[in-house]
C-alpha cells in the first residue's frame, strides 16, 4: 500500500484538526446541553427527550460501520438500538400508567447497564474499550436510580439528566472507537478471512484496495452525472419556475433523494451484505485454501473458484472502504493541504494567499494578473476597479494577462458586439500588455495585435499585444480551427496548431469506413449546416495535444513562451516574424 503523508501536517491549524477528531462528541455534547434545557421549556418533556434521543441514536447506529474493532460495532448498534426503543416508549408515554413508564425507562437503562458491565468484565476487552464501558456502566447506572428513585414532581428533570447522560455516553463512546481506514480495510480482511501476511491472497487484497481507492475519482463523476440526472429528472416534473423557490426546489428533492440513499445504504443494504459476508466467511476461506493449493495445479475449476472469490473479495473491501469513505475523504483533504504547504516551503512562493478568483503577481520586471471573465466574458466593477489600480503599478513592467476567454480565436475577433469585452481589451492596449493568454477555445493559437504606439527600447520593433490561445492546456486539441480557418484572419501575424494538412491525414489514414461519411462531408462542404467543428468531433478519435510553457529568463532581461506539442510538428504560421515571435518575446 503507497504510504500517506501526515495528515497532522502544521499547515492545518491545531484548533481544526481538534475540532473535526472530537466533532462526534462535541454534537452529542451540544444535545446532552440540549436535554438538559428541556424542562425550562413549555411542552411535553417526554417528546422532546426521546426526538433527541433519535437524533443521536441514527448517527451512532451508522457511525458504528465506520468503526475499526467489532466489539465497538456491536457497541454502537446495541446503544443505538436501546435509544431507539426508549425513543419510541417515550413518544408513547400517554398511553402507560405513570408507574409503569418509570418501570419501562428504567428497563431500557438497566438493559445497557447489564450490557456494559459485561462488556467490561469480558477478558478479552483491551483497556481503552474497557474504560469506556465502565464509563457508560456507571453512567447508565446513575440514570436508572434517578428514574427510579426521583420524587413524581421532580421526574422531568430526572428525565431530562438522564437523556443527557445517555447522548452525552454516546458521544464519549464515538470519540474513544477507532475508524476504518483503507489500510485497515485490508489488514482487517486478511485478519477475517485467517490469510497470512505476504501471502498469494494477502497481495490480491493489497493489490484490490488500491486499486479501488485509485478509482475514487472515476465514482464521483459517476456521481456527480447522477444527480445530475435527478435534477433533470425533477425540473421536468416540477416546470421551471424562474423563481428563487422555483429554482431551488429541484436542488432539494435531489437532497431528499441523496439522503433516502444514504440511508438505504446505511441502514439496509449494509447491514444486510455485512451480515450475508459474515456467515460465508468460512466457506469462502476454505475456497481460498483449496483453489491455492499446489495439488490443484491450473486446473479450470481452480480458476474459475479463484475469480469467483475475487469478486466475492473486491465486494467485502468495498463495503469496508465505504464504511471509511468519510474518514478518507477528511484524511486526503488534510494530505492535500499538506502537499500545497510542503511544496510552498521548499520552493519559498507565497502561495495559498489568494483572496478572490483573479490575483496579481510582481516581480521587478515582470507582472502577472489572472482575470476572472466568468461566463459572459465580463468584469464586475469590483475586479474593474482592482484592474486598474494594478495594471497602473505595473507600469515600465513587462505584463502578461492570462484571461478567460480570447480575444481572438479560431481566425476571428471574438470581442465583435459584445461592449464589456471590448472596453477590457481597450484597457490593456492602454497599459501596454505584452502577453495576453487564453483557454476556454480548445486550441493552440497565436496572434499579434499592433499596438500603434512607439517602438519599444529594447527592440526597436512596434509595440504590439501577442495574444496565444491554449486551450488545451496538455489535453487534447479540437479539430475546427485547423478545418475551418478563415481566407483573411484578423491579423497579418498568426500560427496555429495542428496544421490542416496534419489533420487531413490523421483522419484518413485512421477514420474508421463507418465515420467516412461524416468526414467526407466536412471536407468537401465544410459541415454545412453545421460547423467544420461540430462535425468533425464525429472523428476525433486519435487527435492533438499541445500545452504552452512560460518563464522570465532574468539573464536577457525576456520572456519566452515555448510551446510543446505531441505529436512533435510544427505548427501552421504566416507572417516575416512569426516563427520567431511565437517562440521568444
Amino acid at each position: 500500500m503507497q504510504t500517506r503523508p501526515d495528515a497532522n501536517h502544521p499547515m492545518v491549524p491545531v484548533w481544526i484538526r481538534t475540532l473535526w477528531h472530537n466533532l462526534y462528541f462535541l454534537t452529542g455534547l451540544w444535545f446532552a446541553v440540549l436535554a438538559l434545557l428541556c424542562p425550562f421549556s413549555e411542552g411535553e418533556i417526554r417528546g422532546r427527550s426521546g426526538f433527541l434521543l433519535v437524533v443521536t441514536a441514527l448517527p451512532e447506529m451508522t457511525h458504528g460501520f465506520r468503526r475499526a474493532r467489532w466489539e465497538d460495532q456491536k457497541s454502537a448498534w446495541a446503544s443505538g438500538a436501546i435509544s431507539m426503543g426508549l425513543f419510541m416508549l417515550l413518544m408513547n408515554a400517554p398511553f402507560f400508567a405513570t408507574r409503569a413508564i418509570r418501570l419501562l425507562i428504567a428497563g431500557w437503562f438497566g438493559i445497557d447497564v447489564v450490557r456494559n458491565l459485561v462488556s467490561a468484565l469480558r477478558p478479552r476487552t483491551v483497556w481503552d474499550a474497557r474504560q469506556t464501558a465502565l464509563l457508560a456502566f456507571s453512567g447508565n447506572l446513575a440514570a436508572m436510580l434517578v428514574i427510579l428513585l426521583l420524587q413524581e414532581s421532580r421526574i422531568n428533570w430526572g428525565l431530562a439528566a438522564a437523556t443527557a447522560t445517555r447522548i452525552f455516553l454516546s458521544g464519549w463512546n464515538a470519540n474513544r472507537s477507532p475508524l476504518m481506514s483503507a489500510d485497515f480495510s485490508a489488514e482487517s480482511v486478511d485478519a477475517d478471512f485467517g490469510f497470512s501476511p505476504g501471502s498469494e491472497v494477502s497481495s490480491i487484497v493489497q493489490s484490490i484496495t488500491s486499486e479501488e481507492c485509485s478509482r475514487s475519482a472515476i465514482d464521483r463523476s459517476w456521481i456527480f452525472s447522477f444527480l445530475l440526472t435527478l435534477f433533470a429528472i425533477h425540473l421536468g416534473r416540477m416546470g421551471l419556475d424562474r423563481t428563487f423557490l422555483g429554482l431551488m426546489s429541484p436542488a432539494f428533492a435531489v437532497m431528499g433523494d441523496m439522503f433516502a440513499a444514504l440511508m438505504l445504504a446505511f441502514l439496509v443494504l449494509m447491514p444486510i451484505l455485512a451480515t450475508t459476508n459474515r456467515l460465508t466467511r468460512g466457506i469462502e476461506s476454505s475456497g481460498w485454501h483449496w483453489s491455492l493449493a499446489p495439488a490443484r495445479g491450473r486446473s479450470w475449476m481452480s480458476r474459475v473458484l479463484k475469480m469467483l472469490l475475487t469478486m466475492r473479495l473486491r465486494l467485502a473491501i468495498r463495503l469496508r472502504l465505504a464504511r471509511c469513505s468519510l474518514s478518507l475523504a477528511v484524511s486526503r483533504i488534510e494530505e492535500l493541504i499538506a502537499e500545497a504547504t510542503r511544496l510552498r516551503e521548499e520552493y519559498r512562493v507565497p502561495t495559498q494567499q489568494q483572496q478572490a478568483p483573479y490575483f496579481q503577481f510582481q516581480t521587478e520586471s515582470f507582472a502577472l494578473f489572472a482575470i476572472d471573465t466568468g461566463v459572459t466574458r465580463r468584469i464586475d466593477d469590483g475586479q474593474k476597479k482592482w484592474l486598474e489600480a494594478a495594471l497602473e503599478s505595473a507600469q515600465g513592467k513587462t505584463k502578461m494577462v492570462i484571461l478567460g476567454h480570447p480575444f481572438f480565436a479560431g481566425g476571428n475577433d471574438t470581442t465583435t458586439d459584445d461592449p464589456d469585452f471590448i472596453e477590457l481589451r481597450t484597457l490593456f492596449q492602454q497599459h501596454s500588455v505584452s502577453v495576453v493568454m487564453a483557454g476556454d477555445t480548445h486550441d493552440l493559437e497565436y496572434y499579434q495585435e499592433p499596438l500603434g504606439k512607439a517602438p519599444t527600447s529594447d527592440t526597436g520593433s512596434p509595440s504590439v499585444m501577442h495574444h496565444f490561445v491554449n486551450g488545451g492546456g496538455g489535453a487534447y486539441l479540437s479539430f475546427g480551427t485547423a478545418l475551418d480557418w478563415p481566407a483573411l484572419p484578423v491579423t497579418q501575424e498568426w500560427a496555429f496548431y495542428p496544421r490542416r494538412t496534419q489533420v487531413e491525414s490523421k483522419i484518413e489514414a485512421t477514420a474508421p469506413a463507418w465515420k467516412r461519411h461524416a468526414w467526407l462531408w466536412t471536407r468537401k462542404f465544410g459541415g454545412w449546416p453545421f460547423s467544420a467543428e461540430w462535425l468533425s468531433a464525429a472523428v476525433r478519435h486519435h487527435r492533438f495535444r499541445a500545452r504552452v510553457s512560460c518563464r522570465m529568463d532574468r539573464s536577457h532581461a525576456r520572456s519566452v513562451i515555448a510551446s510543446v506539442r505531441q505529436p512533435d510538428t510544427s505548427p501552421h504560421i504566416a507572417g516575416g516574424r512569426g516563427i520567431a515571435t511565437y517562440r521568444r518575446l
